[in-house]
């Protein structure tokens, strides 16, 4: 990982906003996307569901991997559920 001369790591500067904050809620358009992703649809069928972009998709779930801090669909689900964000 590449450095700054403060020795900052580069990838917090890209989210300043998330640096140094824990972030354990979602939005409800994340919560939702988790809903669907939880019967095992691919990003292209929740893009097709949910009326969005896949695209759009993919970057909610950056979002919700960075904010439940994890590393994989099945992953986000499983913490959003233990968490109680999914009914």
């Amino acid at each position: 990982m590449q450095k700054l001369k403060n020795n900052e790591p580069l990838q917090d500067l890209k989210k300043p906003h998330l640096k140094g904050r824990e972030i354990t809620s979602l939005t409800n358009r994340e919560i939702a996307l988790l809903d669907v992703m939880k019967c095992g649809y691919s990003y292209c069928q929740v893009a097709a569901i949910l009326a969005i972009s896949e695209r759009t998709v993919e970057t909610h779930m950056k979002n919700i991997f960075i904010k439940l801090s994890v590393h994989s669909r099945s992953a986000a689900v499983f913490q959003a559920q233990a968490r109680g964000m999914l009914s």
